[in-house]
């Protein structure tokens, strides 16, 4: 399977039409209502917003709750699918370091590509909240093949 998309006159992924037209209407992403913010697609960088919202929380009582990490993941991956055009990644190993409470706050996930190799893909990611305090950070390990390779049209 591939998936088209339009690219820039460089061939690379276009990002915003990317997380539009697939990566926002994956089940999970479109649950928690997932964010496109930016994306340097040659650099290897992306940032997701996710929205406050009482069933992201991580507690029964919303009062003393924080956000659950599940963001992290999230915005790891999608830099590392846009930069090397590659669909079929899987997380295989995901380090977090929960750095403070979030409270009740929207999130910005801002994931870096550090290595994408043919088999193995590394992505760190930091977790801010709108003031810009530093929430979370996180390193994750993608295994990656060939069979949803993302292609250019007409190809």
């Amino acid at each position: 399977m591939s998936f088209d998309f339009p690219r820039d006159g460089a061939g690379a992924i276009d990002a915003r039409a990317f997380f539009d037209g697939f990566w926002q209407r994956m089940r999970l992403h479109d649950h928690i209502g997932l964010e496109f913010v930016t994306a340097d697609v040659a650099a290897g960088t992306a940032t997701l917003r996710l929205p406050y919202r009482a069933e992201h929380t991580n507690m029964p009582d919303e009062a003393g709750a924080g956000i659950h990490g599940g963001m992290i993941d999230a915005a790891a991956s999608f830099p590392v699918v846009v930069h090397t055009g590659n669909f079929n990644i899987a997380t295989v190993n995901m380090r977090v370091d929960y750095l403070s409470w979030t409270g009740h706050a929207t999130l910005l996930g801002h994931g870096r590509v550090i290595r994408a190799g043919r088999t193995v893909a590394v992505a760190d990611c930091e977790v801010r909240d709108e003031a810009g305090r530093l929430c979370a950070v996180g390193r994750v390990t993608f295994g990656t093949g060939t069979a949803y390779k993302v292609v250019p049209a007409g190809a």
